[in-house]
């Protein structure tokens, strides 16, 4: 019912100059109304830092989270991206804003946590390969990290309040990591290509002075020839006669029937009667 009788709703209307509400989303997910335009943000003096994250590696899943666990923090030093002004604000950016951002990661968190390479020189041509992006939350695209996206990234986060999802992520993409993963070794473990894995670093073996010298010209003295196919056909040969020869003869005895046969293949004379004394034994049996 309104109240001049007309029957007629009244209808609610927002006050001169307000922001219009922004329609409610699903669980709370959807993006608040910017205060103000996010364009028109020109002081960035809210933005105390900007955590950064490595993103997952698309061939060794694991190498993100080991990174993450050793390097993983947040860029804290904003003042070092604006130009010295007095007072001190944070309005103008420097020239290149981001090679600040990639140098201070690397100095101040990678290099410090990389115990395990003694010569920091490898780090920084394959840190180099790296990508870099930013986002200023879920309903803001992930960009490649320049000067103006920066500069968005930051507005969207000042004017959504949305500061606490501003992010930098890491692409290791390009590099390659050793299987048995060691992300501490940069250059042994980490290279830009797989054929560029260094030797695994093995610690050196205490060898007495007096062993020295002949151990060296052990190493250098030349090793007995490999034998030929003729030198191994002699010594099978020679193997095999000294096997035959080892084996002694089987006797054999000598018996009246035998030394008879014997006689009758070398005497014709005994074969003929042999055979006469047979004939007459037949014929005496059959008698």
């Amino acid at each position: 019912m309104s109240s001049s009788g007309t029957g007629a709703p009244l209808a609610v209307t927002a006050a001169p100059g307000a922001a219009p509400a922004a329609p409610a989303g699903r669980g709370g997910r959807r993006t608040a109304a910017a205060a103000v335009n996010p364009r028109s943000v020109a002081d960035f003096d809210e933005i105390s830092g900007v955590p950064f994250v490595f993103a997952r590696h698309p061939m060794c899943h694991d190498a993100h989270d080991h990174m993450n666990a050793v390097c993983s923090d947040a860029f804290t030093d904003m003042d070092d991206l604006f130009a010295a002004a007095a007072p001190p604000s944070r309005t103008v950016f420097v020239t290149d804003p981001v090679a600040i951002v990639k140098n201070k990661i690397r100095d101040d968190f990678v290099i410090p946590n990389a115990i395990d390479t003694t010569d920091p020189t490898p780090i920084a041509p394959l840190w180099a390969r790296c990508s870099f992006s930013i986002s200023a939350g879920h309903r803001h695209p992930t960009r490649r990290l320049t000067l103006a996206n920066l500069r968005e990234a930051m507005q969207r986060a000042i004017a959504h309040n949305l500061v606490h999802e501003l992010r930098i992520a890491i692409g290791m993409q390009a590099l390659h990591f050793r299987p048995g993963l060691n992300c501490l070794q940069w250059g042994t473990d980490i290279a830009d290509s797989a054929a560029g894995f260094g030797p695994a670093p093995v610690p050196p073996t205490a060898v007495p002075p007096g062993t020295a010298a002949p151990a060296a010209a052990a190493a250098s003295a030349p090793g007995p020839a490999p034998p030929t196919s003729v030198d191994i056909a002699a010594a099978v040969a020679n193997a095999v006669t000294a096997a035959v020869r080892s084996v002694p003869a089987p006797p054999v005895a000598a018996t009246a029937a035998s030394s008879t046969r014997l006689r009758m293949l070398f005497n014709p004379a005994v074969s003929q009667q042999m055979h006469e004394q047979d004939g007459k034994t037949r014929r005496t049996e059959e008698f």
